[in-house]
């Protein structure tokens, strides 16, 4: 075993714990716990070992034969020290090797030994890279170029053997090394020691800054001390001692080796060594605010010289170090941004939801992470769940519930979920949401047993492999009995961060009630009702803050040929406030094929919504209808037509849902419907970054939903 795969080994042994002692690692108290292991996590996809599995070994034999390394070399190695020899076949200038750097500096999944981002280096990150080289393409040069630089730096200090071939190690296994060669041979440097130590079980960033710049502050205080120590009866020899220490450090900061008994480097002037250092450093690009001030500081004199020596010099590295590091991270926000947009505009929602949290986040290893991982990301959740009954008679028993996927793609996708042989379809009204409160959607089922008798079914972690109905609430007829109106809505009612119900009803005097199921978030909805008064006769409802209150509001709407009204009722702690008639109009129509389906939709981006409408104009065309200022005791509710669209559907709207369906962040709006030839027909209309709706895209329906009927409901 050479001394490179010593140094592997020792390293990754130390960082799974399962190794002690001087030769190995350091010792236990400095391995990272679990605590330390969490707080080197990043924001974006950085899924485990348990979610991307190590690579396989057809995978690790095409890796080695694409640069030409005899695959018996890395096959019964784990993906690391496979990763490492891969590092070591390719040409140390290329994106193949700069992509081997950056994922040998990621952290190792502490329950598998597994560093994900080297599996998936082999598995498709190094033939990537090397297409990057073949096209001439950068983009882990850089960053890789910053990380060998930090890490020879730091080597040529204390002279570590071999240096040149483990620069390639991740910034943890490197400490390592420079910890075992310290340890080793130069005990004495107990301050180096400790801060090796310390620096192992820090997070990325932490561990970048030691090299850069701990490292060399801890070796410079063991000298100090050993010097004053030595000389102890000399000022004059420990004078000159750190004269030279100072030159050497200056030197260090910059890439150059100027050894403490080189007496080309100790024996001359201050400006004079500087000169030296300005001839080393022309036209190097990492320094060329440091060759400025070196300059500068020549220019001014032998003082100014040995000022800019004794602590000038790394100041102003410092800063071109933080230059190079924010056109480095420039670089990478430029390829995220660009992933992004690929990924919105071909729908794959996961992708560009997690790059957009990438490029919400500060520094440069959260967007390392994400150009490394987001091919490795989980299939896209589903847009819109629905429920549909197999008979044409929706009196029949027999319900399917189906998750719709793939909304902002060219084909959706359909996939049943759930059935039932005894569920009618005509008894019940669906809706989704958080009820739970676990960060997973679920849908609610509000379903009618018989006239006085009731039930609430939550089916939770929809999205998951397996789900059943949950009962959560039931009433049967004892005390008041309702009649519960076939238009179910969710929404977050008192403002508790979990998704609550609303319906209208009639109680036993026939008389309106609003009634909000508040959940509880551990399996029961508390009910919530008030009278809804006089004149309270809404057709369809949505929930949506329209008060800014951070509570769900109820939006009643009624349009006929005596005209459309429009009623807000404030959601609160306890449930409803009063009823307010916010709008009424004399211009209306009776119920269309559309009918007049509701989206509370924040349009103009101000963060309250608005009520939009489908409304039919013709046989042809569809109206987005748009009510603004709904919020009770503001100015009038305006009504706007939004757009007018040809060819939205050729007969009916089954539902209108507001989702998301490509991960731009910008709420859309999804109509599942019947067109022509009495086929399912999926449009969505897509929100756009500035507000409104920027286009109307015609899905193509899943493979498998020839259904011959088509009695749809959507959870919404």
């Amino acid at each position: 075993m050479s001394g490179t795969d010593r140094v592997i080994r020792a390293g990754v042994a130390a960082l799974l714990a399962l190794a002690g002692g001087v030769a190995a690692g350091p010792p236990a108290h400095a391995r990272p716990g679990s605590a330390e292991a969490a707080a080197v996590r990043v924001p974006g996809p950085r899924r485990g070992a348990a979610e991307v599995p190590p690579a396989s070994v057809e995978e690790k034999i095409t890796a080695a034969k694409s640069v030409g390394l005899e695959p018996g070399l890395i096959v019964g190695l784990g993906d690391r020290d496979a990763t490492f020899k891969l590092w070591q076949a390719v040409g140390r200038e290329s994106e193949a090797a700069a992509a081997a750097v950056l994922a040998l500096n990621d952290d190792v999944d502490a329950d598998a030994g597994q560093t994900v981002a080297c599996s998936l280096y082999i598995r498709a990150g190094l033939a990537e890279a090397l297409a990057r080289d073949i096209n001439q393409e950068l983009r882990d040069k850089a960053a890789a170029a910053e990380a060998v630089r930090r890490r020879t730096r730091a080597a040529e200090l204390v002279h570590l053997p071999d240096a040149a071939a483990q620069v390639g190690l991740g910034d943890r296994e490197f400490i390592i090394a420079l910890w075992n060669h310290v340890k080793t041979t130069l005990p004495q440097y107990t301050e180096t020691i400790a801060a090796a130590e310390r620096a192992f079980a820090t997070p990325s960033a932490a561990r970048e800054r030691f090299l850069e710049l701990g490292f060399a502050e801890a070796y410079a205080a063991d000298q100090r001390r050993l010097i004053d120590k030595a000389n102890a009866d000399d000022a004059a020899a420990a004078k000159e001692a750190k004269r030279r220490l100072l030159r050497q450090l200056a030197a260090a900061a910059v890439g150059v080796a100027a050894p403490v008994t080189d007496p080309a480097w100790m024996d001359i002037r201050d400006d004079d060594f500087l000169r030296r250092l300005d001839g080393l450093l022309y036209g190097n690009a990492h320094y060329t605010l440091t060759a400025v001030a070196v300059f500068e500081a020549i220019r001014a004199g032998v003082e100014a010289s040995r000022a800019f020596i004794d602590g000038g010099v790394h100041e102003v590295v410092a800063k071109d170090v933080a230059r190079r590091r924010a056109e480095i991270i420039d670089g990478y926000r430029a390829a995220v941004t660009d992933v992004r947009r690929q990924a919105e505009r071909d729908g794959l929602k996961n992708i560009a939801v997690a790059a957009r949290r990438t490029l919400a986040t500060a520094g440069l290893e959260p967007l390392i992470v994400f150009l490394q991982r987001y091919r490795a990301l989980g299939e896209d959740p589903p847009d819109v769940f629905a429920f549909r009954t197999p008979h044409k008679d929706p009196s029949a028993k027999g319900v399917e519930l189906y998750a719709f996927g793939h909304l902002g793609r060219t084909t959706a996708t359909a996939r049943k979920v759930w059935s039932s042989t005894s569920w009618v379809f005509a008894r019940f009204d669906a809706a989704s949401g958080d009820f739970d409160a676990d960060g997973k959607r679920d849908v609610a089922v509000l379903y009618e047993v018989s006239d006085t008798h009731h039930r609430i079914f939550v089916f939770p972690d929809v999205e998951g492999p397996r789900t059943a109905p949950v009962l959560w609430w039931e009433h049967q007829g004892k005390g008041a009995s309702y009649t519960f109106v076939d238009n179910l809505v969710a929404g977050d009612v008192n403002g508790d961060g979990a998704t609550d119900l609303a319906v209208t009803a009639d109680d036993d005097k026939y008389k309106p009630q609003l009634v909000a199921f508040l959940s509880d978030r551990k399996g029961a909805f508390a009910q919530r009702q008030r009278a809804a008064g006089a004149g309270y006769a809404p057709y369809y409802l949505a929930l949506g803050d329209v008060t800014g209150d951070r509570n769900a509001d109820l939006i009643g709407y009624v349009s006929t040929r005596e005209g459309t009204k429009i009623w807000v009722t404030p959601g609160g702690a306890a449930g409803w406030g009063t009823p307010v008639l916010r709008f009424t109009s004399k211009t209306g129509e009776a119920n269309s094929m559309l009918g007049n389906r509701l989206v509370p939709y924040d349009i103009d981006r101000d963060g309250r919504p608005e009520l939009t409408a489908l409304r039919e104009l013709d046989s042809h065309r569809v109206a987005l209808l748009v009510f603004d200022n709904l919020a009770p005791g503001g100015p009038a509710v305006r009504e706007q037509q939004h757009w007018v669209a040809s060819g939205v559907l050729e007969s009916s709207v089954g539902a209108a849902i507001r989702t998301e369906v490509n991960g731009d962040g910008q709420p859309d709006i999804t109509i599942l419907g019947v067109g022509d030839k009495q086929k399912l027909a999926i449009r969505v209309l897509r929100g756009s970054r500035s507000g409104g709706i920027n286009t109307v895209r015609r899905v193509i329906s899943p493979a498998g939903t020839d259904w011959e009927t088509y009695f749809m409901k959507a959870a919404e």
